[in-house]
């Protein structure tokens, strides 16, 4: 998208500013790294918070309230801002990571260790020094070590947090090993409010329609969040305080709801189900919220309460040493909910871990690693498809850019989609493609009629036809996502034509006709929607959306994906049989548009003028310089290489998008030993310097900041961003084993 604002703190590339204002209008993440099943993720923070918890799909709203702080779009346009803290950080720990700015205090879910003379440290305040790793490499449990700075000498504590999510059950398992000398309890706070309705926007980012009540149990020692189904919500509003234990709550909700029971490991010694207002204005009286009840050391036990309801633990420490373990499960029903959590308490935490690992431990096995790279290069393989495998919907095989909510990216993109389905390929991960290609088979949209009004921007006509696209980007259930006013991009369209071309290409002989079946109709259906923004005469493609962006455009971004899908569609329509005349419009169509392309090129027209990525898929996935010496396309390899260079090795501004960047550029300079030193220097920044310190998990891009004397990345919008991760991977294959890569671009025919 191209801002008003185009300069921030003197950085000007594009892709930073366009992450600025994501955040800007959107929210900054606080997130180091993010666990899950495909059904319930969860945010875990530099500081292993819990930032936000979604189920029972990777767009489904989250149900635990926190809010990063935001402005209004227009604002953003016209002065994106910092939305994290900087040089008036309280700690170098928030400064370090770019903490974000939080709208309200005390959200979200996290422990805190109580001293009688002192007061409470909570996770979330900034007394603490964090460091982190996973247990085992390749696994998803990720563990933080809390440590307070050395001023508290009379607070000195340290907290280890493990923290996963059963592969097969909704549950969230916290471990914490407590030792503080002096501490008398350790407290645990949530403010969960769940619902049941995706969200309408990308500005949404805080509900005040999320929540319905919560309820504790002494029987089963269970604090239970109720979110019942529509049709009971009246039946349960009136019998609330009637509701005593979970089988009460059962009785009452008939039909499917969201429930989730919060318990801990040891005997709880007090509980409260507060107000958790934070920040929502209410006349309403009740009871103390959880967090500010724990501050006298105490908690009120107050056993219900309807409406925005936090709630807490207190459990005590001996000596100011202990182990809890918190659990947190999440079902349709009030009944299942707990089960899940008292089938947890009484395995424990050890048992749990036990039964993890074998099923992380399968995923790395089935991960094709490339010969002779070494530890690092082999631990953000790993994490790069673990993560993306993280981010497939379980019930739909959706794949978002990324399970955070601010800025909010728990969409599938279909341009990133294409991309996610080369790693995974690649990896070996094929049923993970099938699936996600019938996510966007039933995707496809099929009416001839719609209206957007972003096309008014653009003087053209509001309506127009959509069938044969896809939206821009999607939740999971495949309604349309946070761009729903966008009416399509061309450049999704096209690259879901080469992703179903290049698919086949890992499928046994004896699927081949099933998958023929199954997708012809996508691509006669895509094809007729791409042709007829091919312009014959010219040599050109029309103006269009391309990439997210609400002004039409014609750049070498937007041209390099439509000539792959013509390259595609006329090798489709031959080996398919789907229909003469397609290839033949589809062969024509190539062969105009790669002259007009390459003689754009000679006139340095489309260098100047590439978009986002037209440089980069130009050189692949594109056919464009297929048979051509490297003399034609040297010079986008020059522009490519100089701004890796500036970015990565001058350690200026920041990185954006260097993963896409390296790993195309990897493929097009086979052959050239010119380029070998430059791209193992670059490779070295990606794997070392770019992702999250001890998670391996990138955001969608990094600024370089001063951090005690040297220069280090400070990661920006989302961790993980699944494309970022992911390119890392494609990166690495394309330098260690570019032949991979060899038959992955279509061919072009004269």
């Amino acid at each position: 998208m191209k801002l008003i604002h185009k300069n921030f703190h003197g950085i000007d590339d594009p892709l930073i500013i366009s992450d600025l204002f994501s955040e800007t209008i959107g929210g900054a993440s606080n997130t180091a790294c993010a666990i899950g099943n495909g059904r319930l993720t969860a945010g875990i923070s530099p500081w292993a918070e819990t930032v936000y918890f979604r189920w029972p799909g990777l767009s489904m709203y989250d149900h635990l309230r926190y809010v990063t702080r935001n402005t209004h779009l227009l604002h953003g346009l016209t002065n994106v801002k910092d939305m994290r803290y900087g040089g008036d950080a309280p700690c170098d720990d928030w400064y370090k990571y770019g903490r974000p700015y939080e709208k309200h205090k005390g959200l979200g879910a996290c422990g805190g260790i109580y001293y009688g003379k002192g007061g409470i440290l909570w996770q979330d305040q900034p007394c603490w020094r964090s460091s982190r790793r996973y247990s085992r490499e390749w696994s998803h449990l990720i563990e933080t070590i809390l440590t307070t700075d050395a001023d508290r000498t009379e607070m000195r504590a340290q907290m280890k947090i493990s923290q996963w999510i059963m592969p097969h059950s909704d549950i969230m398992v916290q471990h914490y090993v407590i030792d503080a000398e002096k501490a008398d309890a350790f407290f645990y706070h949530a403010v969960f409010a769940p619902w049941m309705t995706n969200p309408p926007g990308f500005h949404n980012t805080d509900s005040k329609k999320a929540g319905f009540g919560a309820v504790y149990s002494e029987e089963d020692e269970i604090l239970l969040w109720i979110y019942p189904a529509v049709d009971d919500h009246k039946r349960v509003a009136e019998s609330f305080d009637s509701i005593i234990t979970i089988r009460d709550a059962q009785r009452l909700c008939s039909g499917k709801g969201i429930f989730i029971a919060m318990a801990c490991s040891l005997p709880v010694r007090e509980y409260q189900a507060g107000t958790g207002r934070y920040g929502r204005l209410s006349l309403k009286k009740g009871p103390a919220p959880g967090r500010a009840d724990a501050e006298d050391g105490y908690l009120e036990k107050n056993r219900c309460r309807r409406g925005a309801v936090d709630g807490a633990f207190k459990v005590p420490l001996i000596n100011g040493k202990g182990e809890v373990t918190v659990f947190i499960s999440v079902a349709e029903s009030p009944a299942k909910a707990a089960l899940l959590v008292k089938d947890a308490r009484l395995l424990g935490h050890e048992e749990l871990k036990n039964r993890a690992f074998p099923v992380w431990d399968r995923v790395r096995a089935g991960i094709y690693v490339p010969e002779g790279i070494d530890s690092a290069c082999k631990l953000a393989v790993w994490r790069s498809i673990s993560n993306l495998l993280l981010g497939q919907d379980k019930e739909t095989g959706a794949i978002v850019a990324s399970p955070v909510r601010q800025p909010r990216y728990c969409c599938d993109w279909p341009r990133d989609g294409a991309f996610f389905d080369l790693a995974l390929d690649l990896a070996g991960m094929h049923d993970a493609v099938d699936r996600h290609l019938m996510f966007y088979k039933k995707t496809q949209r099929k009416n001839r009629l719609a209206f957007s009004i972003a096309r008014l921007a653009s003087f053209q006509f509001p309506f127009y036809s959509p069938a044969g696209h896809w939206h821009s980007n999607m939740n999971c259930d495949g309604s349309a996502g946070s761009l729903k006013i966008l009416p399509f991009e061309i450049d999704e369209t096209s690259l879901m034509v080469w992703d179903i071309w290049r698919h086949r290409k890992y499928l046994n002989a004896d699927r081949l006709d099933e998958y023929r079946l199954a997708f012809t109709g996508t691509v006669l259906n895509a094809m007729n929607a791409i042709l007829p923004f091919v312009d014959l005469k010219r040599g050109r493609v029309k103006r269009t959306i391309e990439d997210d962006d609400y002004l039409a455009k014609a750049t070498l971004h937007g041209a390099s994906a439509v000539l792959t899908a013509l390259a595609c569609g006329a090798d489709l329509a031959e080996e398919w049989n789907i229909d003469t005349s397609l290839r033949i419009k589809c062969l024509e169509a190539t062969a105009v548009l790669r002259k007009g392309m390459l003689k754009q090129l000679e006139c340095g027209g489309a260098l100047d003028d590439s978009g986002w990525r037209g440089i980069q898929w130009s050189l692949f996935p594109s056919p464009l310089f297929n048979g051509c010496e490297p003399g034609r396309y040297r010079p986008l390899l020059e522009k490519l290489s100089a701004d890796m260079r500036k970015k990565a090795l001058g350690r200026t501004g920041g990185v954006g998008y260097l993963g896409e960047q390296l790993f195309t550029f990897g493929v097009a300079t086979i052959g050239m030993p010119e380029y070998n030193e430059l791209k193992e220097d670059l490779l070295r920044v990606l794997v070392n310097d770019v992702p999250v310190e001890g998670t391996g998990c990138c955001g969608e891009v990094g600024l370089w900041i001063e951090y005690k004397g040297k220069k280090i990345i400070q990661n920006r919008t989302s961790m993980p961003h699944l494309w970022s991760g992911v390119t890392v991977y494609l990166a690495i294959l394309a330098l260690r084993e570019p032949q991979l890569f060899q038959n992955l671009r279509p061919q072009f025919e004269k």
